[in-house]
C-alpha cells in the first residue's frame, strides 16, 4: 500500500475516527484495521499519533489561512473584506466539518512543541484579523476599539459555533455566518450603536 496516496489515505481515515471517537479513544489498530494495512504503515509515514494529529491540524490551519489570504488579496474595501472573510471562517464547518471538529476538540492533545507550532499559526490567523479591524478604524468605519477584544471575541464566537452546531438543528450554516457578522458589526461600526434593556 506504500504509494504516494497512502500518506493522505491515513490522514482521511485518522480524521474520520478522531471526528467520530476522539483522539485519545482511538488507538492505531483502529485506524490502521479500517484500512487493511499493518500497524507499522503509519510509522512509515509519521513518528507516531501525535504527529499523524498534528498534521490534520495543521492542514485545516493552512487550509484557513490560505482562504483568508485569497480574500484579503481580492477585496480592496476593508469592510467587505472582514465581511467575506468571518462568512469564509464559520463556513468552512460546512465544506472541512471533521477536520475542524478535531482540531478545535484535539488541539490540546498534542505535545508541547507541535502545539506552540500551531500556536503560531493561530498567530497569522490572529494577525489577519487584527490588521482588518486596525483598517477599519483607519477608514472611519469602525469604533476607536479595543482590537484585541474584539477579535479574541470573534474566535470566541465562531469556535463555539463550532462546538454547538448541528446540521439538523434550526439554523444552517448560512444563517449563522450572516449573524455572526450582524452582531459583530454591530458593536463596532460607526453609527450602528445598540440601545441597551428599556
Amino acid at each position: 500500500m506504500s504509494n504516494p496516496n497512502t500518506k493522505d489515505l491515513l490522514i482521511e481515515k485518522a480524521t474520520e475516527l478522531f471526528y467520530r471517537f476522539g483522539y485519545t479513544k482511538t488507538p492505531i489498530r483502529k485506524i490502521t484495521e479500517n484500512l487493511g494495512v499493518k500497524n507499522t504503515l503509519i510509522y512509515y509515514y509519521f513518528q507516531g499519533k501525535d504527529h499523524l494529529l498534528y498534521s490534520i491540524i495543521e492542514r485545516i490551519a493552512d487550509d484557513l489561512i490560505g482562504g483568508l489570504n485569497e480574500i484579503i488579496g481580492r477585496i480592496s474595501d476593508p469592510l467587505e473584506r472582514l465581511r467575506e472573510m468571518i462568512y469564509f471562517h464559520v463556513t468552512l464547518l460546512e465544506r472541512k466539518k471533521k477536520p475542524v471538529k478535531v482540531f478545535v476538540e484535539d488541539n490540546d492533545k498534542l505535545p508541547l512543541e507541535m502545539r506552540l507550532k500551531i500556536k503560531e499559526k493561530e498567530r497569522q490567523i490572529y494577525d489577519l484579523y487584527s490588521r482588518q479591524f486596525q483598517a477599519l478604524v483607519k477608514a472611519g468605519k469602525a469604533k476607536n476599539i479595543e482590537i484585541p477584544l474584539i477579535t479574541f471575541s470573534l474566535f470566541g464566537m465562531i469556535n463555539w459555533t463550532y462546538r454547538w452546531f448541528r446540521e439538523e438543528g434550526t439554523f444552517n450554516l448560512d444563517d449563522v455566518a450572516r449573524r455572526t457578522i450582524e452582531i459583530l458589526f454591530s458593536g463596532i461600526l460607526l453609527g450602528t450603536e445598540m440601545t441597551g434593556p428599556g
